[in-house]
């Protein structure tokens, strides 16, 4: 039985465009709704948050620094695999 949640605008997930993001893990977990756990995509909880800040925490008090990842499905509809220019001509 597959029990991962998709991003209803996602669409197609293998014809996704994606957006990665790392970083402080205040400012990553933030703009999360979903956690990877076990390799399976579940709702990121206030149960799943309170244990992760926990974790991050302990990590921070060994003087270890912690980067969070995450990874954004761009809807299929309005960003086609293959067929979307990326204008990077005003990036700084």
């Amino acid at each position: 039985m597959n029990t991962e949640v998709k991003n209803p605008a996602a669409g197609d997930i293998d014809n996704n465009l994606c957006v990665y993001m790392k970083g402080a893990p205040e400012r990553i977990l933030s703009r999360c709704s979903t956690m990877l756990v076990n390799g399976e995509e579940v709702p990121f909880t206030d149960d799943l948050r309170k244990e992760t800040n926990i974790e991050n925490d302990s990590f921070g008090a060994l003087g270890e620094r912690v980067l969070a990842f995450a990874r954004y499905r761009l809807p299929v509809e309005k960003y086609p695999k293959g067929n979307y220019k990326f204008d990077v001509t005003n990036w700084k």
